[in-house]
């Protein structure tokens, strides 16, 4: 089980974040993975979806509640461009787990600003990622510190809707 203690641990990501091949494996994966612990999947989504440990909160309030996130989760398409969601949310002090194809480690550093996953070994390299930033919040608070210390370097105040 992994514990943060009293403190609740949650993870942001949103329906297109995750490529669609991925996505319902990698929600019941993280479903199991949190049940009976203190963290939390949140996936923002206009879609009605239900998972018993991931909560689905409205598109409508993304823009309010990300920046609250200990981390956002992208496995987005190859394809797709994350270079303006990860630059918002390192600007925002807020880790990246992503995965390494297409521009998607761009503004990640591994282990600095956040964590790359090998796609090959996702659920493994998931699993690190947060039991890393859960278990250790030294390290967390260390990655948030790096990736707000990076998006004020090359992005000063930047602050829109993500």
């Amino acid at each position: 089980m992994i514990s943060s203690g009293k403190r609740r641990f949650w993870i942001a990501t949103h329906e297109d974040w995750i490529r669609p091949s991925l996505k319902s494996e990698v929600f019941s994966f993280m479903g199991d993975f949190f049940k009976n612990s203190n963290c939390k999947l949140v996936c923002f989504t206009n879609k009605v979806l239900q998972h018993q440990h991931i909560q689905y909160i409205p598109l409508a309030q993304s823009e309010r509640l990300w920046k609250e996130a200990h981390a956002i989760l992208t496995f987005a398409p190859q394809e797709t461009s994350m270079k303006e969601i990860h630059s918002k949310s390192l600007l925002q002090g807020i880790p990246v787990i992503t995965d390494d194809e297409g521009d998607h480690s761009y503004y990640v550093n591994h282990l600095y600003t956040g964590y790359v996953v090998d796609l090959k070994k996702w659920r493994q390299n998931l699993l690190s990622a947060v039991e890393m930033m859960v278990k250790e919040p030294s390290a967390w608070l260390t990655m948030r510190a790096n990736a707000k210390r990076m998006g004020k370097i090359h992005w000063g105040k930047w602050d829109g809707e993500v």
